[in-house]
C-alpha cells in the first residue's frame, strides 16, 4: 500500500561553487569555473584585471568591462558602488557574477585598492540582491576574484 505521505525529491541546482559572496579561484581553472557558471544560468561579466595596479586603473576598467547605466561613470568608489548597484537592480536575471581576473598584480603595492573594491563590491551586490526585479529567492549576485599563486585556490566543483 502506498502512502499518502510520499515526498517528491526535487533536484535544485548545485549553487555550492558560489555559496559565499566573494570566491576565490586560480587562474588556472578559470575555462573550467566560467563553464561550471554558464551551466547554472549565470551573466558573468570579466574585469580585465591585467592593467589594473591602482584605484584609478580598476576605475577605467570598471567601465570598460562592467555594467553601469550610460549615465554614470564609475570613477570612484561612490561612482563604482552606484554603478553597480543601479545595473544589477535594473537587471532581471537573477544570477550574476562579477569576475576580476588578474588579481594577484594588486598584490604588489596595491593590496588596500584589492580590499576596498572587494568590501564596495561586495556589499553592494548584496544591498542590490535586496531590491532586484528578480525573485529574492532565486537572486545570487556574487564577486569572483580570480588570480595566479598561491594566495588564488584551485577550483573544486560541488
Amino acid at each position: 500500500m502506498a502512502s499518502g505521505n510520499a515526498k517528491t525529491q526535487v533536484n535544485m541546482p548545485d549553487y555550492s561553487i558560489v555559496s559565499q559572496p566573494v570566491t576565490y579561484i586560480n587562474k588556472s581553472d578559470l575555462a573550467r569555473f566560467k563553464d561550471a557558471l554558464k551551466e547554472l544560468d549565470f551573466q558573468v561579466f570579466e574585469l580585465n584585471g591585467e592593467k589594473v595596479r591602482d584605484a584609478e586603473s580598476l576605475f577605467e576598467q570598471a567601465a570598460r568591462d562592467w555594467p553601469h547605466p550610460p549615465y554614470l561613470t564609475p570613477d570612484s568608489w561612490p561612482a563604482l558602488a552606484d554603478c553597480l548597484w543601479t545595473s544589477l537592480v535594473e537587471s532581471a536575471h537573477p544570477k550574476v557574477v562579477l569576475l576580476w581576473t588578474e588579481a594577484q598584480n594588486m598584490l604588489d603595492g596595491g593590496l588596500p585598492v584589492l580590499i576596498t573594491g572587494i568590501e564596495v563590491v561586495s556589499s553592494n551586490l548584496k544591498n542590490a540582491a535586496k531590491k532586484s526585479k528578480a525573485d529574492p529567492a532565486e537572486v545570487y549576485y556574487r564577486l569572483v576574484i580570480s588570480g595566479s599563486g598561491p594566495n588564488f585556490p584551485p577550483f573544486q566543483a560541488g
